[in-house]
């Protein structure tokens, strides 16, 4: 078999099912995107991260803690004393002057015996008096605020239902005598109305009265006053 045999078939037109089926093939447009998860198919999920890791939150450990707390109350506890100092030395200012102490100073650099003495019986018995005194006082706050605490608790339900039943009393007492006015202009034919218009009436004129009266004893007074100071000017 030659070559021109074998290469003739390839040289020849191309068949009608060939190009049907090049014209019918369309480019695919859709591509596989890379998935974001690390998990493959089959297989359990990694445990995710805590919170604070997740959200870049750090939290301090209890050594951390210890030590800034270490540090903070030794840098407060000579500011303490320091305000604690400044507080004794105002108060001991305010209460004896600087020329009482030097006075003070200079009668116990004469008498160093007695001023010791006395010195001695501050420091024992004025440190108790001063903790007995804040003492009582400290109590004597405790127990007020319990005492006001105490008394509201009582009272406060007293108050409301004093305060219901005064409620209630004005009402009902409206009420009746709503209903006592209506029966009276319904039954009597307004007696009530009649007698209660009658009795303000003669109050009225009672008071306008008496105010006419007063008028008229203040004008004889003022006269007579006028008359005596006529008097005495015309006997001068």
């Amino acid at each position: 078999m030659s070559l021109n045999t074998a290469n003739s078939g390839l040289t020849g037109p191309v068949s009608d099912t060939t190009n049907t089926a090049t014209t019918a093939t369309k480019p695919v447009a859709n591509t596989v995107k890379d998935t974001t998860s690390s998990t493959l198919p089959g297989t359990f999920p990694k445990e995710e991260p805590p919170t604070n890791e997740r959200n870049n939150v750090t939290i301090p450990s209890w050594g951390s803690l210890q030590t800034s707390f270490t540090a903070w109350l030794k840098s407060f506890i000579p500011r303490a004393v320091d305000i604690f100092e400044t507080a004794v030395r105002r108060f001991i200012n305010w209460l004896i002057p600087p020329a009482r102490q030097a006075e003070m100073y200079k009668t116990a650099m004469e008498h160093p015996i007695a001023a010791t003495f006395l010195a001695c019986q501050l420091l024992c018995v004025g440190i108790p008096f001063i903790l007995f005194v804040a003492g009582t006082l400290l109590f004597a706050a405790v127990a007020l605020i319990v005492w006001v605490v105490l008394s509201m608790l009582i009272l406060g339900p007293i108050f409301l239902v004093a305060s219901m039943l005064g409620v209630g009393l004005w009402g009902w007492g409206w009420f009746l005598f709503g209903l006592v006015w209506w029966l009276d202009r319904l039954v009597l034919g307004g007696v009530m109305n009649r007698f209660w218009v009658q009795q303000m009436q003669a109050r009225k004129a009672e008071e306008e009265a008496e105010e006419m009266e007063k008028q008229r004893d203040g004008e004889d007074g003022e006269k007579g006053t006028a008359k005596e100071t006529n008097e005495e000017k015309s006997d001068g």
